[in-house]
């Protein structure tokens, strides 16, 4: 992904333009130290509900995967209603 330096950082100084993995690109726009220069789509990250980032085990970002179910795809799967479950008979002994 193309970016452009908005503040010094390793790889580049403020106005520098260069090439880098989508990765590491997009931990540069959210720290706000770079901006994207062609308009590609951007990595979304899985937010806690208390708004910050999923982490995965091995300490990387989890992204966000958007899922292809419309409200025609929920229609067509039918709803499985639970078995009714009998109640165990017991035998009661005689009396001696």
């Amino acid at each position: 992904m193309k970016i452009k330096y908005l503040k010094n950082a390793p790889q580049g100084k403020p106005g520098d333009i260069s090439e880098v993995p989508d990765l590491q690109a997009n931990i540069l726009i959210k720290l706000k130290f770079a901006e994207p220069v062609d308009d590609g789509p951007l990595i979304e990250f899985l937010k806690n509900l208390n708004g910050t980032s999923v982490v995965d085990d091995f300490g990387s970002l989890v992204e966000a995967q958007k899922a292809d179910i419309g409200p025609e795809v929920v229609a067509q799967k039918p709803i499985q209603k639970a078995k009714p479950i009998k109640p165990k008979q017991t035998r009661t002994s005689k009396a001696k």
